[in-house]
């Protein structure tokens, strides 16, 4: 871990999920947490005491082992180890010596709307990521090994470089930076990784619904998803909204504006080819619904990000 970021690593917020173990416990409302990925720390100091928590925790060995006690069950983490704790899974943690190590926290509507970039890597990670959304039984936890060398731990830093800098675009920068890490993860041979047992019933179909609408944005709709699978119109809606929080206008929405963003930050086409290709009516609407959803125009949108650059 290089020894600039180690030495800010102290500024990182302590703790973050202490609070939530007697809010969830008690059943007691808190408010969101404003950003979609955070990263905070655990050290000696915090050793033992509950972490309970309402998003996708990610505990890195970077420079440490630790021990954590999750489910009943005893895990040993040695350096450069990765560990993904499903939503609302307790669990303590020991840190040996005075290392300190990041816990990566992501909000499940950030996994919900991004999972059609998840569901497209190959390997274990997008099942764990559906289980634990959508499973009537899902797997606790997922622990990645003998990760050296993989790429993961420059990715981190980046993450954590970025937690500390008050940049405008970090929501956008940590997201890329997470599906950056999820891609070096699921490209692990099997023998890197070790699942918790528990299995599902209901994940794989959701998935298979979500990977048809990112398959097919340009022309899916409702109907023909109904279609598709062979449900009732109601059926398939509700079945969307209830697995992902979302609705299918939703997550039709924020895939084609994944598209749009990409074309109008890295492509020369024109407007109304980048209304032609996510799928839009026409250039109008295109243009109407683009500032709606964003603030600006497309054309502004691509003036404003060439400036930055």
């Amino acid at each position: 871990m290089p020894t600039n970021i180690h030495k800010e690593y102290i500024s990182l917020l302590p703790n973050r999920h202490t609070e939530l173990a007697s809010v969830l416990i008690n059943n007691n409302k808190r408010s969101e947490v404003k950003n979609n990925i955070s990263v905070f720390r655990t050290d000696a100091d915090a050793s033992h005491e509950l972490f309970t928590h309402n998003s996708f925790d990610i505990l890195y060995a970077l420079d440490c082992e630790a021990e954590v006690e999750i489910c009943g069950k005893t895990l040993k983490m040695k350096r450069y180890n990765i560990l993904f704790i499903a939503p609302e899974v307790p669990y303590r943690v020991s840190v040996s010596g005075n290392c300190i190590m990041p816990v990566i926290s992501v909000e499940k509507k950030m996994a919900y709307t991004h999972f059609h970039r998840i569901s497209i890597l190959d390997g274990v990670l997008s099942g764990f990521f559906a289980d634990a959304m959508w499973g009537e039984l899902s797997s606790d936890h997922l622990l990645f090994t003998s990760l050296s060398g993989t790429g993961v731990e420059s990715v981190v830093n980046m993450l954590i470089t970025e937690e500390l800098q008050d940049n405008p675009n970090s929501r956008f920068i940590k997201t890329q930076l997470l599906i950056c890490m999820l891609g070096y993860l699921s490209a692990q041979p099997v023998s890197a990784y070790e699942l918790s047992k528990n299995k599902i019933t209901r994940s794989e179909q959701i998935s298979k619904i979500l990977t048809f609408v990112q398959d097919n944005y340009r022309t899916v709709t409702l109907e023909k998803l109904a279609e598709h699978f062979h449900y009732t119109v109601p059926y398939v809606s509700k079945l969307v909204r209830s697995a992902t929080g979302l609705t299918f206008t939703e997550i039709l929405r924020e895939i084609k504006f994944d598209v749009c963003r990409s074309l109008l930050l890295n492509s020369d086409l024109k407007i109304n080819k980048i209304a032609e290709v996510a799928g839009f009516q026409n250039t109008d609407h295109f243009n109407r619904v683009f500032k709606k959803h964003m603030g600006i125009t497309p054309t502004e949108f691509k003036k404003k990000k060439s400036i930055d650059k």
